[in-house]
């Protein structure tokens, strides 16, 4: 009994040793075989029948199925229907199997209505509105539905009103706040606000939720995670277009530094501040597809991670447009402002644990085969012995394998070398104790136990802190692979089946699978000693075209025409493609450098066939036509074709700014204005293949080129070539087969060019978004009646100020209308010797409008008592025409003059016109380009009025005389009188 023991703890040691050097490997289960499946199928078959109902129980009369139709199907006719429908939602598994119809527009207004519960059946909308919906909740969840289940369907329900909830504030939606189902050809209009995951459409689109060709024109107001249809993303939006406003107004602090060490205090961690803000979503890990945003997106300055199409992405973005403004601090993009990579990722501690597992289990399965040995006849007994001396010899010769791992562990991990020699020491205790004798004492028997678990708690402290070469490992594997399959341990297991009854038949079967679960766990030595021992690098980018086809992280097919400014990491593109480990958003993490971390990640972001036409701009460094700051990833077939300044900053290219990863088969033709590090594909690049720019570069600093201002030492450059006449490739050197001059004739005939180089694209924008975009020929001319018309603007008039010139245009351009308010005034050069304007017009006149006049000798039929003051002939001069007929004419009233006439000269000559005064000028309606004169008359004689006037006062004065006497005599005598 002894030996058996022996034998059973001399299993485990070897299993535990194994584990050493593996820290990954899946159970190993026995499959079970086709009978066994096929009893199972009948099985499940019989029960399946036993279960069923029988046909008579399935029928349904006409009746009953007419009754049921009726109950599951619901119309809403009124508010009070709508009411009733929202009380019965309460309850979360009322709605299942229901179709819900609208048959009438609703107004909620005044009605007392916090949002439909839980909805998990069907919601017909039939295109009806739903107006004035006003929700104030303390709480999160919140929108029309609070949540929309797997089995909800909402669909052509149109929206408008207001959320503005309280308390929490997270996952808050203009229509679900959680959705779950599905919500179709749906809208909302209005404003929604909250703390985190807001949209205008849905606050948490979980993955197996799906938003399909839903719309908002809505202000989305938020901290964390706000979009114009969608906070947070987990699953599919599609075919969706927003008009929303997101996050356009700067965010009043409200934290309290009362009594707090402001010097301690990290600001981006704790002041609060807007992160993840998206025309479509806030942040999506899962798919967006088809969609297009023409609403404004951030506030300037202020903001972290804000995109067109989506905040902060891992998922994937397919075929989506951008036309909306782009407003942020820092990591900001015309798609995305974050493109963060996919990441898949390996946890020693969790491969370790695992791997513990597994010989737990394969010791289990050994202790199995011992429990079974151990009542079988005495000459299974002696074949015990021989495995028991087999076995014995395999510790001892893998204790000598140990040793040689140890030696590979590094020295300098003092750590790490004391818990191998821990794990050695227990071992050749283990090898000693049996070695002592045949049969073993209660006392040894303890001591084995208690070195294994020596090694157990040494095996779990041993987490990322090896070292050794994948040589040393394969050979350790083969070597315990060997020992496990030779000495012929079948054979000998096979004579003790021989021996037993057929019940112990399943030790053989256990001892294969035995053996198999220990060879699959030396299968995968060398590739996780290669990780434990740092020769493998512990993050490791694998984009490329092949992963862009299987793997999340990717934006695809994506366009931006919308203007695009930040302060740092601005794209046209992407802001940033790199993962934020820090909780600072302010941190870029150096993916240059080894990362010391126990874990092993394999990173995707793959960014391909997009095209930014909007102009780029950066208050400081990096700023590219496709991507601001690439820490990682892979960019493929991009174009660029805004243009790309910095006010001060460093790090601007026509595709990236500064480059850490690979940027391949991209174009590149745009303006570049810059400081230093400024390059028409990247300002700083790692890997640059098979790119072509045309694009020119304004800056008198260093490390300039038309390929890249500077490479990095141990990055790759070849088959690029540009064209300029004043620049070369790489710090103002051309390279042979890296970066070549070229003509742009030569690039032309090459093959694959894209369309955008032949071509140019103008952008017409005004403050509230695109109105229109033009294409013309690559040095062709624009004319008046190409420029788009503008919405009208009370007050103001629009001028072009991007348009100086219609002709000979090689570069794409996005030209801004300007609403420049009218001039209501025009005052003539010519003045009287006060200095008063002879003449003042006013109406709606252009800027720099001038007011010429001329003088003229006026009227020639007047009386002969009558003076010309003065008369002119007048025009309006300014270099754009505007159409008057008659305007408000201000002529100034000649000192001293009492009578005063104005005239006007017409299609019948002169004639007099009606006047009036204002203050020192005459005001009269004067027809445009109308010559006029002002003339004074002599003052009229007053004599015959003064005498007229003294006449009435005397009659008045005898008038009253006359009335005072005749009250006097009809007044009445008192008694004592």
């Amino acid at each position: 009994m002894k030996r058996k023991e022996l034998m059973k703890k001399s299993l485990l040691a070897l299993c535990l040793s194994l584990s050493l050097v593996s820290t990954s490997v899946s159970a190993v289960y026995g499959e079970p075989t086709s009978e066994s499946n096929q009893e199972a199928g009948e099985s499940d078959s019989g029960e399946n029948a036993i279960s069923g109902e029988s046909d008579s129980e399935q029928e349904t009369s006409e009746g009953e199925a007419g009754d049921e139709l009726s109950e599951n199907f619901i119309e809403i006719k009124s508010t009070e229907d709508f009411l009733a429908f929202a009380e019965n939602c309460k309850y979360d598994s009322w709605s299942i199997g229901k179709t819900i119809s609208l048959t009438v527009d609703l107004n909620l207004s005044g009605v007392d209505f916090d949002g439909i519960a839980y909805f998990n059946g069907v919601f017909e909308g039939n295109s009806h509105e739903i107006t004035n919906m006003n929700l104030k909740p303390k709480g999160s969840d919140y929108g029309f539905f609070r949540y929309i289940g797997e089995t909800g369907e909402v669909k052509n329900l149109n929206l408008s009103g207001s959320i503005a909830p309280t308390g929490t504030q997270e996952n808050i939606g203009g229509l679900v706040g959680v959705n779950y189902g599905t919500v179709n050809h749906c809208s909302f209009s209005g404003a929604v606000s909250g703390i985190d995951s807001v949209g205008g459409i849905a606050g948490s689109n979980k993955s197996a939720g799906e938003i399909l060709d839903c719309s908002a024109d809505a202000v989305v107001m938020a901290t964390n995670y706000t979009g114009g249809i969608v906070g947070t993303n987990e699953g599919l939006v599609s075919g969706c277009q927003s008009k929303s406003s997101v996050n356009i107004e700067e965010l009043e602090p409200t934290l309290d530094l009362a009594g707090m060490d402001v010097s301690s205090f990290n600001v981006t961690q704790n002041v609060i501040n807007r992160n993840d803000s998206g025309g479509i979503a806030g942040y999506s890990s899962g798919v967006i597809t088809d969609c297009k945003n023409e609403g404004t997106v951030g506030y300037k300055h202020t903001g972290y991670n804000v995109g067109g199409i989506v905040g902060s992405q891992n998922g994937i973005v397919l075929n989506s447009t951008n036309e909306g403004k782009v407003y942020g601090r820092k990591d900001v993009g015309g798609i995305a402002g974050q493109a963060e990579p996919y990441v898949e990722s390996e946890y020693l501690e969790d491969k370790l644990r695992q791997t513990q597992d597994d010989v737990k289990r394969l010791s289990n399965t050994l202790n199995n085969i011992s429990s079974t040995l151990s009542a079988t006849s005495a000459a299974v007994k002696q074949q015990t012995q021989i495995l028991n001396d087999q076995y014995a010899a395999a510790v001892s010769s893998i204790s000598g394998n140990i040793g040689t791992l140890t030696s590979s562990v590094s020295q300098s991990n003092a750590q790490a070398q004391g818990y191998a020699g821990d794990i050695n020491a227990a071992l050749a205790e283990i090898q000693n104790i049996q070695s002592g004798g045949e049969s073993l004492t209660d006392e040894q028997i303890q001591q084995i136990q208690d070195n294994l678990g020596t090694i157990q708690d040494n095996l779990g402290n041993m987490q990322g802190a090896y070292a050794g070469t994948e040589q040393s490992a394969e050979a350790l594997g083969n070597n315990v692979a060997a020992q496990l399959q030779s000495q012929n341990r079948t054979e000998n297991i096979k004579e003790i089946a021989n021996t037993v009854d057929s019940g112990l038949q399943s030790m053989t079967n256990s001892m294969n699978s035995a053996i198999n679960q220990a060879n699959q766990i030396t299968d995968s030595i060398s590739d996780d000693l290669a990780i434990m021992s740092g020769d493998e690098e512990l993050v490791e980018d694998i984009s490329s075209l092949a992963t862009a086809e299987t793997m999340d992280g990717v934006i695809s097919g994506c366009k931006n025409y919308g203007e695009i400014q930040g302060d740092l990491n601005v794209g046209g593109i992407a802001g940033t493609m790199n993962i934020e480990y820090d909780g600072d958003p302010e941190y870029d993490l150096d993916m240059t450098e080894s990362a010391n971390v126990t874990l092993r990640s394999t990173v995707n972001d793959v960014m391909i066939h997009c095209i930014n036409y909007g102009t780029v701009t950066a208050k400081k460094n990096c700023a590219g036509g496709i991507t601001g700051l690439q820490e990682l990833g892979f960019i493929y077939d991009c174009e660029g074709y805004g243009q790309v300044t910095a006010d001060t900053g460093s790090y601007l290219g026509g595709i990236v700014g500064k480059s850490a990863g690979t940027v391949e088969k991209s174009y590149s033709q745009c303006n570049l204005s810059g400081t230093d590090y400024v390059g028409g594909i990247c300002g700083k690049g790692y890997t640059i293949k098979d790119c072509i720019s045309i694009s020119e570069i304004e800056s008198d600093g260093e490390c300039l080129g038309s390929i890249a201002g500077l490479l990095e030492k141990e990055g790759t450059v070849a088959g690029n070539y540009f064209v300029s006449d004043n620049m070369h490739g790489i710090d103002n050197i051309s390279y042979a087969g890296a970066a070549d001059k070229v003509s742009y004739e030569e690039v032309m005939a090459m093959e694959e060019i894209p369309e955008g180089f032949s071509r140019v694209n103008i952008i017409f924008q005004t403050e509230d978004g695109i109105l229109a975009k033009e294409e013309i020929a690559y040095g062709g001319q624009l004319s008046e009646a190409d420029l788009p018309t503008v919405p009208e603007k009370e007050g103001y008039y629009v001028e072009w100020p991007g348009l100086e010139s219609l002709t000979d245009i090689c570069e794409n351009l996005t030209v801004e209308a300007e609403y420049v308010p009218w001039t209501e005034s025009v005052a003539s050069k010519e003045t009287t010797e006060a200095g008063k304007p002879v003449l003042l017009v006013a109406g709606e006149f252009y800027e720099g409008s001038e007011l010429n006049l001329q003088e003229i000798s006026g009227p020639e039929t007047l009386d002969t008592e009558a003076n010309i003051a003065y008369a002119y002939a007048w025009q309006l001069s300014c270099d754009r025409e505007k159409a008057y007929e008659t305007m408000e004419a201000h002529l100034v009233i000649p000192e001293d003059a009492e009578r005063i006439g104005v005239w006007i000269k017409g299609e019948n000559g002169w004639m007099e016109v009606e006047a009036r005064t204002d203050g020192s000028y005459l005001v009269v309606d004067l027809p445009y380009g109308a010559d006029f004169a002002v003339v004074t008359l002599p003052a009229e004689d007053n004599g015959y009025l003064m005498i007229g006037g003294g006449a009435v006062i005397l009659v008045l004065v005898v008038c009253y005389i006359l009335w005072r006497r005749r009250k006097k005599a009809t007044k009445p005598v008192s008694k004592e009188e």
